[in-house]
């Protein structure tokens, strides 16, 4: 591994984690570690689109099958709903902005744009995660071990599933009332990782049956 991508899954594995761990954290507790750990993260994804320039000089050239085109709408609405989850948290911490004659409930907002980029960013992990799964099944494709490969996917979908609606990650992507009992952190943090296995696993299908 070369000392950029080296660099790069750094980035990326602390990114996901404080994103993770902020998600974590209930409504109206640690609010300045809250901010700041934003700012972290915030200044991590800059750094993230940094080291991946070449990806944005390489937009206008080739072509576009399906599997490209995917990728780039899984990242602009990544970006946009990072974009809206900035704009809401310095509205909500009303540091700026406050002279705009409209005004927002800006919570839901926040925790809708959250959400949204959550559930994004596994689709986005899925993209990059769909060779691990070809790999995987070439190395069982055949006899029992190709059926207990086919098992452990559709579980790992059906637990994805599973605790997406548990989280009621859904009602605060339409802006309906989120509030849960928020599990301990372990706990969330297991939650989430399957819910991002299950994008992982759903995308990776969605892959195969086209074809790429």
């Amino acid at each position: 591994m070369t000392k950029n991508k080296l660099t790069r899954t750094l980035i990326d594995s602390l990114m996901l984690i404080l994103f993770i761990f902020e998600m974590s954290q209930r409504e109206g507790r640690n609010i300045f570690l809250h901010a700041v750990l934003g700012t972290v993260l915030f200044a991590l994804f800059i750094a993230h689109n940094i080291l991946n320039i070449a990806y944005y000089k390489s937009l206008f050239r080739g072509k576009y099958p399906p599997r490209r085109v995917a990728m780039i709408a899984i990242d602009t609405a990544l970006v946009l709903s990072l974009l809206v989850l900035i704009f809401s948290s310095v509205q909500i911490s009303g540091m700026a902005f406050s002279f705009l004659p409209f005004k927002f409930e800006w919570l839901p907002i926040h925790k809708a744009a959250a959400s949204w980029m959550f559930v994004i960013m596994a689709f986005h992990l899925g993209l990059h995660t769909n060779g691990l799964f070809n790999k995987i099944e070439r190395r069982f494709s055949v006899g029992l071990g190709k059926w207990i490969c086919f098992f452990c996917e559709i579980l790992i979908f059906a637990l994805g599933v599973f605790f997406f609606i548990k989280s009621r990650l859904w009602s605060a992507m339409i802006f309906y009332d989120r509030y849960v009992e928020v599990p301990p952190v372990p706990i969330f943090f297991l939650e989430y990782a399957l819910i991002i296995a299950g994008a992982c696993g759903a995308l990776h299908f969605m892959l195969k049956r086209k074809g790429r």
